[in-house]
This record gives structure tokens, C-alpha cells and sequence, in this order.
């Protein structure tokens, strides 16, 4: 059945393949991006504005709002949590009036800081790691918002953890998450290349496509969701350490030899960040950390260098 379909941060990374995968489903998508698309800016936090683009859909997916790295999330946190946190509420707000079902974009970062171990939904009762505070606290406040919305008028609603997401589209700049920033770095020429810590720290690392397809099943699970909330954690289930990662990204750009400088500053984020990916949707992902990277590689050599 073919359903209209609004998408918020439509012009994002993620926001781009969500829409390519809707289209190809056969639905009609409704672009929300703060940068103008067709001549139109939508800010979400403006008053009336959530409602007056949310009144055609009969659907969200909800991705708006700023992501950056973790050494960024330290240096805007304010911004971040003030800005992020306006946007959600205004967007689940005109939801709630109109009674839309969507799904949230939330993250991994909201897992407590702790030893390593995969992490399972029900993990989310702690406290977030310091250094993503203030950008995790931001989830968690919506994450709660689309709960308690969901006990009082049955609101339909899923909520979809994901772990660090790379491809085509990304932010490359300065303030950009570990896989870009490191293809940036790389391909620009940094010799040697400078990581902080040691390299030991675990990720779950996701390409594009496959977070887009773990969305729109999260989305197909909202007619599970009336009363509750339902939430989903989306990856690949893959250990790898930064480490491993940096050598990934190395091969990617054709550089396998490569000097990397290896501390002495303390390394940034939680010290693992691996999921137990959801069995409910039946989702696992497609692209292999080789082929997500060579991808990636591939479209910022075209679009981002001259």
C-alpha cells in the first residue's frame, strides 16, 4: 500500500537513501530539510512550521537535526541539546495533533559508558558516556517523549538505535564523525596520521543503505506499536576496533602502508559501542565494511576534491 510519507533531515546522509528506498517502494516522499529544497526553507523549531508541512503525511521518518563528532558534541553542546531537542519537540508535537505514525532516528550513544559487552535495548537505563552527554541526553529526552505519548493516546511510534553510520553524502568537514573524518584526512594527504589513544576502542559501524532499509522496517513495525513503544537497535552486529577501522579506511583510499601515530591523549567516546542488532524486524545488513568503505571513498573523491 502506498503511503505519503514525510522525511525530516530528507537532504542528510541518511535522509537521502530513506528517500531513494521509499521511491523505490512505490510511496510518495515529502522532503523536510532545513537547507532549501526547491526553493523552500523548513525550519522545524519556527512556530507552526511542524504542523503546516506534517499536515499532508501520513507517515514520518524522523532524522533532523544536527551530528557531528564527538570532539564537536564537547565543543557545541549547548547548541546541540538546545537545538536538536527544539527540533523533536515541535516535530512529535504536530505528530501527536495529527495523530502520525513515524519512526525516530536515535542512537547507541545513549547506552551507558561501561566494559565491553554487545547491547541489548533493554540497556538504556544508565548514564550516557560523558564525553556524548549532552547529545545523548537529547535522544533520551525524545526517546521518552514518543513513550509517554505512547501510553496516553496509543500514538503509534518505533524508536531505532544506530550505531555509527558512514556513506555517501556524509559530513567530510572538521567536525565530522570517525569514518569521514579519517577518509578526509587520508585522501587529503595527513602523513603520519594522528589517532587519539590507542585504538582499542569497539565500534559497530553501519553503511548507509542498510540503516535506510532497518528504518523503513521499523517503520512497517509501527502497527505493533499502539500503546507502547516499540525500540530497535540496527547494525551489523561486528566487532571492530578503531584500530582495525583506521587500517579499513587506509586500504579503502589505496594507501594500505601508512604511518599512524598512536596517542598519548585519552581516546573520545565509550570504550565499545557494539550492538545486539534487533531479531524482531528481521533486518541485517548487506554491505561489508570493504565495500561500504571503497563506496565512500569513491563518491567524496568525485564530489568533495578538486
Amino acid at each position: 500500500q502506498e503511503v505519503r510519507v514525510a522525511v525530516t533531515g530528507a537532504l542528510g546522509m541518511i535522509g537521502r537513501a530513506v528517500r531513494t528506498q521509499l521511491e523505490q517502494e512505490g510511496h510518495e516522499v515529502l522532503p523536510i530539510d532545513h537547507r532549501p529544497p526547491e526553493g523552500r526553507h523548513h525550519d522545524l523549531a519556527a512556530p507552526g512550521v511542524a504542523d503546516a508541512v506534517l499536515a499532508p503525511a501520513e507517515a514520518v521518518v524522523h532524522l533532523a537535526g544536527r551530528r557531528v563528532g564527538v570532539a564537536a558534541q564537547q565543543r557545541y553542546a549547548a547548541d546541540l541539546l538546545f537545538g536538536n531537542l527544539a527540533i523533536d519537540l515541535a516535530v512529535l508535537a504536530a505528530a501527536r495533533r495529527r495523530k502520525i505514525p513515524g519512526v525516530y532516528a536515535s542512537t547507541v550513544s545513549v547506552y551507558p559508558a561501561k566494559g565491553y559487552a554487545p547491547l541489548r535495548e533493554d540497556d538504556a537505563n544508565g548514564f550516557p558516556a560523558a564525553s556524548v552527554r549532552y547529545s545523548a541526553w537529547g535522544k533520551l529526552t525524545a526517546e521518552r517523549l514518543i513513550e509517554a505519548v505512547a501510553a496516553q493516546d496509543g500514538l503509534r511510534w518505533t524508536v531505532v538505535r544506530l550505531v555509527n553510520t558512514y556513506g555517501p553524502h556524509d559530513d567530510f568537514g572538521p567536525d565530522a564523525l570517525v569514518i569521514p573524518a579519517l577518509i578526509r584526512r587520508v585522501c587529503t594527504g595527513e602523513s603520519p596520521l594522528r589517532m587519539r589513544g590507542d585504538g582499542r576502542a569497539r565500534r559497530d559501524v553501519l553503511y548507509v543503505e542498510d540503516a535506510a532499509r532497518g528504518l523503513l522496517l521499523a517503520l512497517k513495525a509501527t502497527k505493533w506499536s499502539a500503546g507502547l513503544t516499540h525500540v530497535f537497535n540496527i547494525g551489523t552486529g561486528l566487532d571492530y576496533s578503531v584500530r582495525e577501522i583506521t587500517g579499513a579506511v587506509l586500504t579503502a583510499c589505496g594507501v594500505p602502508v601508512h604511518p599512524v601515530l598512536w596517542g598519548p591523549e585519552q581516546e573520545l567516546g565509550a570504550a565499545a559501542k557494539v550492538v545486539v542488532p534487533s531479531s524482531h524486524l528481521g533486518f541485517q545488513h548487506k554491505v561489508s565494511l570493504a565495500d561500504g568503505l571503497a563506496r565512500t571513498v569513491a563518491w567524496y573523491r568525485e564530489n568533495c576534491t578538486t
